[in-house]
């Protein structure tokens, strides 16, 4: 997609690999295989990274899995490096192996299987794909995968614009009006602009209550548009960093009004950057971890109102499971990956899991991932500033 981590369900997975992560896959091949004849690892980048993969799945054979570091030791291969930023205060010498391990990834031919280490901190075992899933990822075109992830946006976020799906796929307008047009998409007027749903979508939505919702970073309500003047208002600088993520956010009846974080005693403070009206005042924050007065919470964050919360998570008799009134299902725990199935891969020196989309409805539960993943200063898929991810 845009380079971010999207946890999908089993029954998506054909359709996310070929609308989105093969071309990941094939741009990342080629920035692998220019930086190793740069580096001097053979004349033929090609040839020396089809060596490499191969490698590694050979290593991986019969279910087994193995960790990036383990798997350099076992094939010099993967015992290279590449000097970036030669000069520069962040530069310094960046491993191919993760990189390899990204192409591998993103083509769908491994996993990230089990973690070692907390959930906060990625050292992922590698698995192939077919051993953790049971069989290898369908096979589909270009067009159809396109086709299904923008029905699938359609469903969950539409009405939208040609330029919000553009965004959320990392794709093109002519890929995004092509699929449009296989799914007869209805245009509606949204204030002046072109929005398109599914023909079978066009009534009009039921009233509902106001109702309020305190989203974690990254949350894909927050995240799901390109234009998001309609809900965000005039809150951008304060509730989006400079590369386009968001931070939590507060909600009252489909507008973000606020911010919220939660400090050291496990208290939710709430900072509303707007009156929000009197029905909104009658709502208090909600206790840890509770639901109270109507504001629905998922998962937990500490830090300060300055900067983005990280992720906490309490006890776990204590865990919330939240599940999207209207959002394809989209856990992360290790548990569930082998039954949702999950085409992920990691990029820049902070991995980032997206919560669920809003309203939210918490049952008890496996824990949920949301925002951002606090990483060990460690872990060896530290990339450089020239290839952090950015969204947005």
């Amino acid at each position: 997609m845009r380079r971010t981590v999207f946890v999908f369900p089993r029954a998506a997975l054909a359709a996310a690999q070929a609308g989105a992560s093969d071309r990941v896959a094939a741009a990342q091949r080629r920035s692998v295989i220019k930086d190793a004849e740069r580096a001097g690892l053979n004349r033929d980048g090609a040839r020396w990274l089809d060596d490499a993969t191969a490698g590694v799945l050979a290593a991986l054979a019969g279910g087994r899995e193995a960790t990036a570091s383990e798997l350099r030791s076992e094939l010099p291969v993967l015992d290279a490096s590449i000097d970036y930023g030669v000069g520069k205060s962040w530069g310094g010498k960046v491993p191919f192996a993760p990189r390899v391990m990204t192409v591998l990834s993103a083509s769908g031919q491994v996993l990230r299987a089990s973690n070692n280490g907390s959930w906060r901190i990625s050292r992922p075992n590698w698995v192939r794909t077919a051993s953790w899933l049971g069989e290898e990822i369908e096979p589909r075109s270009e067009s159809e995968g396109l086709r299904d992830l923008v029905e699938m946006w359609l469903r969950a976020f539409g009405p939208g614009t040609e330029a919000d799906i553009k965004w959320w796929l990392g794709s093109t307008i002519k890929a995004v009006r092509g699929a449009l047009t296989e799914l007869a998409a209805v245009e509606v007027d949204l204030d002046g602009r072109v929005g398109y749903l599914l023909p079978d979508d066009v009534d009009p939505a039921p009233s509902a209550e106001p109702w309020g919702a305190l989203l974690p970073s990254l949350d894909p309500t927050t995240m799901g548009w390109y234009e998001r003047e309609w809900y965000l208002g005039p809150y951008k600088q304060q509730l989006f960093d400079t590369s386009g993520n968001a931070g939590p956010t507060a909600w009252w009846d489909g507008r973000v009004v606020g911010t919220w974080w939660q400090s050291d005693d496990g208290a939710v403070r709430l900072h509303m950057l707007e009156d929000a009206g009197k029905e909104a005042s009658a709502f208090s924050p909600p206790k840890l971890l509770g639901s109270r007065n109507g504001w629905k919470v998922c998962g937990c964050c500490r830090g300060s109102p300055r900067h983005w919360p990280r992720p906490w998570l309490p006890d776990s008799s204590a865990i919330l499971q939240c599940r999207p009134i209207r959002m394809f299902e989209a856990h992360h725990d290790v548990g569930l990956e082998r039954d949702l199935g999950l085409v992920c891969e990691q990029w820049g020196d902070r991995p980032t899991v997206v919560g669920e989309s809003a309203p939210l409805e918490c049952t008890p539960g496996h824990p949920q991932v949301d925002g951002r993943i606090e990483r060990d200063a460690a872990a060896e898929e530290h990339r450089s500033c020239h290839d952090k991810h950015v969204i947005g």
